[in-house]
């Protein structure tokens, strides 16, 4: 008999219902799970006409994500069942399946999640006492493995006992096999073949085929191997080996690698621990035959190690563990030695092809609760938008061609999330090296993106409206590397590195059209957007600095149901002429990974102003 009686949550009203099943002992399995299932998805819906019945594909999330937890608070996990839906099972209603050919073909090709991989995913096991917070952390959790679409973890009330409950988890697999085409120039075809789930026990294998009649030799390969938590112990494992430049990759030239990476985030603010490990080679290869005077022959080996702990746990969980401020510490190593290097930059510096390095340790104090929504990057899915503060303080020894300097920096987030549906995030950037009084390579940058509520046009459209506007800085620059506008703080899709500069200004626009049109399960998307940047050298004052802008538009679409990322078709216009960047473009892209970040902790660094992997 499976029951369930919970404080649920109806539209936006926050309005409390009581809703107790009673289930005869006849009831299927199948049918307890659909009936639990419905009652939560229905529960946490809401939609543009703020009624509890609205078809599913007007229904809107946007709760906090613990609140379906808290009335369990305390109780005792009784057991822990393991339901997978499989891809081909729609996640509103698990009594209906897709059930076209290709979706029959596919079922024979794909291996459902394995009952263990899940578990070894779950942060609180049988016989532990429900924590709303952590539960709500590991919901999102399950949500950010590349092989599942989404993830809900049920408690369900044990009939007769008023102190234990049952959780149930069911998980949405994706298809995991997939074959991407890569637009690699006109002449040239590479295609990557790769099962993120092989044997659905959590792990990626992966290769990568390049034939391309201007290269010798003309054929060129990469090999990828990835284990997801390994051994229950939330550590990834990745193996890599390719001669097509698709790996970690410093020089301008096509490389060679073969690299070891094992990495371990912080799962959870309820974990002790973070760090990773990295171990590559990487080789310069002539595969274009370029003359000697325009090529750059280099080799180079990076290794990287870095851990962290979290402070405050231990006396938290002690006391109270609603509270989600949090202070974490960690240090790394980092050493990118070049064995050899090009010798046009033997008498010239180049910020690339020297020596680094480093010894940097960072104190982070963060809290970040999530709001679960919809619509953000995704196509329906569940995406999960953090909430609170990140403040991180890094400080160490940075030695780079022989020159060597303290450095001290400053990464700061903020981010809200409103209860009509909009999300912010305010962000600040700020470092410097020290030598002696002076500093050196100074950076600045500070930020902002909004995403809009969710507008709804009858009930085919829904609107969502994206800006980012920055600034940034650098002051005395020695070493530090120019400001760029090829990265996602100048403008989209810029191709080249020839526009450079001190001092940059950037604007991004964009407006989606949500559709409820699909096209064999394919969602669409349509889109335009509109960027601006100025960028100034050391000389020129900012209102005289170059202004850059860009126009497009296009489509997206994703069929959320297989691993496939986004596939994006758009036009664009660049009307400053730049050098290696044409004023059209028309581009066609696939596999794009959209997800808003929700990383706590990452491993210390001194700041970037080209790059937002922060």
């Amino acid at each position: 008999m499976l029951c369930e009686s919970a404080g649920q949550i109806c539209a936006q009203k926050h309005i409390e219902v009581k809703d107790t099943t009673a289930c005869s002992p006849s009831s299927t399995r199948k049918s307890r799970i659909n009936n639990i299932f419905q009652q939560a998805w229905n529960s946490i819906q809401r939609n543009p006409n703020d009624t509890c019945t609205t078809d599913p594909e007007d229904q809107v999330l946007n709760y906090r994500e613990e609140d379906f937890f808290i009335p369990f608070a305390g109780k005792i996990i009784r057991h822990i069942d393991i339901s997978s839906l499989g891809f081909e099972r729609n996640f509103t209603d698990t009594s209906n399946r897709i059930k076209t050919l290709a979706s029959r073909a596919a079922l024979t090709l794909h291996a459902n999640t394995k009952e263990w991989v899940i578990r070894n995913n779950l942060f609180q096991k049988e016989g532990s006492k429900v924590d709303p917070y952590i539960l709500s952390d590991n919901e999102r959790y399950l949500r950010t493995l590349d092989y599942l679409q989404d993830a809900r973890i049920l408690v369900r009330s044990v009939p007769g006992s008023d102190d234990s409950v049952d959780l149930l988890v069911v998980i949405k697999d994706v298809f995991s096999i997939k074959i991407v085409l890569d637009n690699d120039g006109f002449n040239a075809v590479k295609v990557r073949l790769s099962e993120n789930n092989f044997l659905g026990m959590g792990q990626r294998i992966q290769t990568t085929a390049l034939f391309n009649p201007s290269r010798d030799p003309n054929f060129g390969y990469g090999l990828e191997y990835n284990k997801n938590n390994v051994g229950g112990s939330f550590i990834h494992m990745n193996v890599a080996y390719n001669n097509i430049d698709i790996g970690r990759s410093l020089g301008y030239e096509p490389e060679a690698s073969s690299s070891f990476v094992l990495s371990r985030p912080l799962p959870s603010p309820y974990d002790y621990f973070a760090g990773g490990m990295e171990i590559s080679t990487n080789k310069a290869v002539n595969v274009y035959h370029f003359a000697d005077s325009i090529w750059y022959p280099y080799t180079y080996n990076i290794y990287d190690i870095w851990a962290g702990y979290n402070l405050s746990l231990r006396h938290i969980m002690k006391h109270d563990s609603s509270i989600r401020d949090r202070k974490f510490l960690a240090i790394r190593y980092y050493q990118q030695k070049f064995l050899d290097n090009p010798a046009s930059f033997e008498q010239r510096f180049d910020p690339v092809y020297n020596n680094i390095r480093a010894v940097l340790a960072q104190f982070t104090f963060f809290k970040q609760d999530f709001i679960k929504t919809q619509y953000i990057y995704g196509f329906g899915i569940t995406e999960d938008i953090p909430h609170g503060y990140n403040v991180s303080v890094t400080g160490g020894w940075w030695e780079q061609k022989g020159l060597q300097r303290p450095y001290a920096g400053i990464t700061a987030d903020y981010y809200v999330a409103k209860r009509a549906g909009s999300f912010c995030q305010y962000y600040l950037r700020t470092g410097s090296f020290l030598d002696g009084s002076k500093m050196d390579d100074a950076t600045f940058m500070v930020g902002a993106s909004y995403f809009s509520k969710l507008f709804f046009s009858g009930t085919d459209f829904k609107i969502r409206q994206y800006v980012r506007a920055t600034y940034a800085r650098i002051f005395n620059p020695l070493t530090y590397e120019p400001l760029r506008l090829d990265n996602p703080f100048g403008l989209r899709d810029f191709g080249t590195d020839s526009a450079q500069g001190f001092e940059r200004i950037s604007l991004q626009s964009e407006t989606i059209f949500y559709t409820r049109y699909k096209i064999y399960g394919f969602r669409l998307a349509p889109f335009l957007y509109v960027d601006a940047a100025i960028l100034r050298d050391q000389k020129t004052p900012l209102v005289k600095g170059d202004l850059y802008p860009g126009f497009g538009g296009g489509f997206r679409t994703r069929n959320e149901n297989i691993i496939f990322g986004t596939i994006e078709v758009k036009a664009e216009f660049f009307p400053r002429p730049v050098v290696g960047q044409p004023l059209f473009k028309f581009l066609v892209a696939s596999d794009l990974k959209y997800r808003y970040r929700t990383t706590y902790i990452h491993a210390p660094d001194i700041v970037r102003l080209n790059s937002d992997d922060w």
